[in-house]
């Protein structure tokens, strides 16, 4: 009974703490958040992942029951491609390149290797959109600090966007001083660090909890040239299903002033 009373004391929020309060918490949070740093470039890398491996061991057994010429070829290009890509550090824009090794004249072909370039871009693309690291603000974009509070470990922070509903409430280690979860309308973001250059850090893993898609896991591993910290490795899970993605080959073309 002791213990119970002691783990809810520790849980009540402290008094006195103020909307300016919570504004300046999450000014702190965001100063201890590493960004690409100016000048500004753009990252060149190549990919290489077995987030199709699912598919291609599906489509191997299908053809072994059931052997087929294209869809023998179509396994044999999906095992061969080559995947490269860009992002532009100031904007976080990015592209990616996606050969495939397979004569498209073929409709059939064609639509099957477009779905998973789709699927591939998706997952690429998502590594950095769950960062980001060109802009880790931590209040959307017309958004306002509308409450603050202070428990014995921990800050909340709630903000209000510009439209009902649009309600975000962080949650920021006392000890760190990081964002350790996120509530987003649809989603709860947890999140792990790393620290990169001194006293800035990158996330390690995140836990995503979405109310519209199974919950997921990634965790990461850095690299960096000079200044510009990238992913090297990242892990996925999801559903029972995981999926790893490797970033290699760096090439930093700095932006022309």
């Amino acid at each position: 009974m002791l213990r119970i009373l002691v783990l809810s004391f520790c849980a009540l929020a402290l008094p006195g703490a103020t909307v300016e309060d919570g504004a300046a918490w999450v000014k702190d949070a965001e100063a201890k958040l590493y960004c690409w740093p100016a000048p500004h470039a753009t990252v060149r890398f190549q990919v290489h992942t077995d987030a199709l491996a699912p598919l291609i061991d599906a489509m191997k057994q299908d053809l072994e029951k059931k052997p087929d010429a294209a869809g023998a070829r179509f396994v044999a290009a999906l095992e061969k491609l080559e995947i490269s890509g860009s992002i532009d550090t100031a904007t976080g824009k990015y592209d990616t390149e996606i050969k495939i090794d397979l004569d498209e004249s073929d409709a059939r072909a064609k639509a099957a290797a477009q779905t998973v370039r789709q699927r591939l871009r998706a997952t690429i693309g998502g590594c950095f959109a769950s960062l980001p690291l060109q802009d880790p603000a931590l209040l959307r974009k017309g958004a306002a600090v509308s409450s603050a509070e202070e428990t014995t470990d921990e800050h909340v922070v709630t903000s209000n966007g510009m439209h009902p509903g649009d309600t975000t409430v962080l949650h920021i280690s006392r000890e760190s001083g990081l964002p350790r979860q996120i509530e987003l309308p649809r989603m709860t973001i947890g999140i792990a660090y790393a620290e990169a250059t001194r006293g800035h850090f990158v996330p390690a893993s995140l836990d995503l909890d979405s109310k519209m898609a199974p919950a997921s896991h990634a965790e990461f591993s850095w690299q960096h040239e000079g200044e510009v910290w990238f992913p090297e490795h990242v892990r996925l899970s999801a559903k029972g299903a995981q999926a790893k993605i490797d970033f290699d080959h760096l090439v930093i073309e700095p932006h022309k002033p």
